[in-house]
């Protein structure tokens, strides 16, 4: 028990933040313990355990899937410059030549992907959780339809007969929804050359999956079955090949000239 409580800290002090989901891939790729639901419930169990002692911080396991919503606000003027001082950023894509947003299939990816959002300020991470509702894909149409350049979408999504269709389904009722509309999808993972490369725990497809018979593979595999770091670096390069770094460069030397005059500021109110 010693021996695999020790390989949940390690994994979590390389790949945090990620979910218990992502843990227990991790576990199971490297033979601590089964790919089934016992071995998810195992690993849930002990880790929870760890975090209740300490050995692991609560930070470096995220459930982005429940939220809390409360409204901003601040107890003065100086306590919300403050705020301001501490969140400013100037987003990247007004000076790009294009805009890009990351989206994902799993929501339990959305602790390991959720620091690209800081590493490029003004990135939307947008996990679709399966097919969207109608609501959904027509809101974040219409924010794009606002975007007078070209639209990228970098996607990470499982390798499955579902999966493999969303992204299709993604677009086509976006660009229904607003007229002109007109975006790449980049699907960076899963591909079925990917499972075998990184030899990724795999099952067999669901038979009773309606698009089963468009899909031509034995296999099947997870998003979540990325190891976490692994993922984040892949988005970060897809994300990063698409935008031009010298105007990134030029962005975050504005953004440190504008923080410097916003704690001037900040200091005279006080």
């Amino acid at each position: 028990m010693l021996r695999l409580r020790q390989a949940m800290v390690d994994f979590c002090t390389e790949h945090h933040p990620l979910s218990v989901r992502n843990l227990h891939y991790l576990m199971a790729q490297n033979g601590f313990t089964s790919k089934d639901d016992k071995g998810y419930r195992f690993v849930m169990e002990q880790s929870g355990i760890l975090r209740e002692n300490g050995q692991i911080p609560f930070p470096w396991l995220k459930d982005e899937t429940r939220q809390a919503i409360q409204v901003y606000t601040c107890d003065s003027i100086a306590d919300g410059l403050n705020d301001l001082l501490r969140q400013y950023r100037r987003n990247v894509w007004t000076n790009q030549p294009c805009y890009v947003e990351l989206w994902c299939e799993a929501k339990a990816s959305i602790a390991t992907l959720t620091p690209l959002c800081h590493q490029w300020p003004g990135l939307r991470l947008i996990p679709v959780g399966g097919f969207s509702s109608k609501s959904f894909l027509w809101e974040c149409a219409q924010h794009l339809g606002n975007i007078d350049k070209p639209i990228h979408i970098v996607y990470a999504g499982d390798f499955d007969p579902s999966g493999l269709g969303i992204e299709a389904d993604i677009q086509t009722r976006m660009e229904r929804y607003v007229s002109g509309l007109s975006f790449t999808v980049h699907r960076i993972a899963i591909t079925e050359q990917q499972m075998v490369d990184w030899d990724l725990p795999v099952r067999a497809p669901k038979q009773n999956d309606p698009r089963m018979s468009m899909f031509t593979a034995d296999s099947v595999a997870e998003l979540e079955a990325i190891p976490p770091q692994q993922l984040r670096q892949m988005c970060n390069d897809a994300i990063r090949d698409l935008m031009d770094m010298d105007l990134f460069a030029a962005t975050k030397s504005s953004e440190a000239a504008d923080i410097k005059k916003l704690t001037k500021y900040v200091a005279r109110v006080k």
